[in-house]
């Protein structure tokens, strides 16, 4: 047997005792096995607590989903709403013959209309605006067209007021 044998028993001896030593340094002892089932549990306290506070905010964004589904489906209801109206009515507008041409080539017959009577009025034709004049006044105000030669007025005999004078140029510019 040799050096083998006493080897053996020595080296066996030797493997126990670090090994040993080794479990002895690396167990826990209470206090610290304590501190850690402490910080244990105040982790799954605050998440607990960070669950509840999410799991409200979950129901309120859910409620607020919920409606927000119930006005896009009202305001999707409202469209197709418009767009039937719109649909009828432009339908009701083919029908009733009034396209944009004959709507042009009406307004441009009222406006000669217009014309010829305020020259036959007396009156200057209607103004083109110009680009002073705001766009959303589509029309202009006729003014009285004076002639060139001033009016002759005979000298009465009788004399006439002021106020009658007066009246009377009106009535002339008016007729």
């Amino acid at each position: 047997m040799g050096i083998y044998a006493l080897v053996k028993p020595i080296g066996v001896t030797l493997v126990f005792f670090f090994f040993s030593l080794l479990i002895f340094s690396a167990c826990a002892t209470e206090d610290k096995f304590l501190f850690l089932s402490k910080r244990i549990d105040a982790v799954e306290a605050k998440t607990d607590k960070a669950l509840v506070s999410n799991s409200g905010r979950m129901a309120t964004n859910s409620a607020e989903m919920g409606q927000l589904k119930e006005e896009i489906r009202f305001l999707n209801g409202r469209l197709d709403e418009n767009n039937h109206l719109l649909k009828q009515s432009t339908e009701r507008g083919a029908t009733e013959g009034n396209s944009v041409s004959e709507l042009r080539e009406r307004v441009v017959q009222l406006e000669l209309r217009v014309d010829r009577i305020s020259s036959y009025l007396g009156l200057e034709p209607m103004i083109p605006p110009t680009e002073k004049d705001t766009p959303a006044a589509p029309f202009a105000v006729p003014q009285v067209r004076r002639s060139a030669k001033p009016t002759a007025q005979p000298t009465p005999a009788v004399i006439i007021p002021l106020d009658q004078k007066l009246y009377d140029v009106n009535m002339d510019l008016y007729r």
